[in-house]
């Protein structure tokens, strides 16, 4: 409690709460540009944080990248063009409503679910950042390999029979020839 506590006085400084806007505003208005998302945004505005007290550049960074979410939203809203990646869907129903007149409401709606999503996560991490402080650094070579294991099954397989056409795709139409591939690159008429 004492921790979330001295956090807490460390966020109520004047210049966080600056930082905090700022980054905030401006990520908003990064993530609203399309083709320009959070990570463009952060490296170019890195340098300008070195000059700055860390925790000040680091609020800086977090609001940018934290906001420009939301931005991305607005574009993929008004005008179906996601202003991030993670707004692609975002299109689907949010275009929808401004061609009916509901473009506010569709804002709305998007700033309200970054909002509570951002704080559930948020809080999420404060309760679990102790539990997975104590099981990281358990992970070893072993755990890293079978992660990788269970994780790309078809990577393996692909690299283990010396099938270079997998190209990252499991199932569905070969472009290539027409036909069908199943799950493990297994096609309705044996291997491709």
């Amino acid at each position: 409690m004492d921790l979330i506590l001295s956090s807490l006085e460390i966020l109520a400084r004047w210049d966080v709460m600056i930082a905090l806007l700022v980054g905030s505003i401006g990520g908003v208005l990064i993530g609203a540009i399309p083709g320009v998302g959070p990570a463009v945004a952060i490296a170019i505005l890195l340098p300008a944080t070195f000059s700055l007290d860390p925790i000040v550049g680091l609020t800086v960074l977090l609001g940018i990248y934290g906001s420009s979410m939301y931005g991305g939203s607005i574009p993929a809203i008004l005008i179906n063009t996601p202003g991030t990646a993670v707004n692609a869907l975002t299109t689907y129903d949010g275009y929808p409503m401004t061609t009916r007149g509901e473009a506010r409401r569709a804002l709305s709606l998007a700033y309200s679910s970054s909002f509570f999503g951002g704080v559930f996560s948020v809080i999420c991490l404060v309760l679990f950042a102790p539990v997975l402080a104590k099981i990281a650094p358990m992970f070893g070579s072993r755990e890293i390999f079978l992660a990788a294991l269970v994780w790309q099954p078809r990577d393996i397989s692909c690299c283990a029979f010396g099938h270079h056409s997998c190209c990252g795709r499991s199932s569905g139409p070969k472009p290539y020839c027409g036909g069908t591939r199943l799950f493990w690159d297994i096609s309705a008429h044996g291997w491709p």
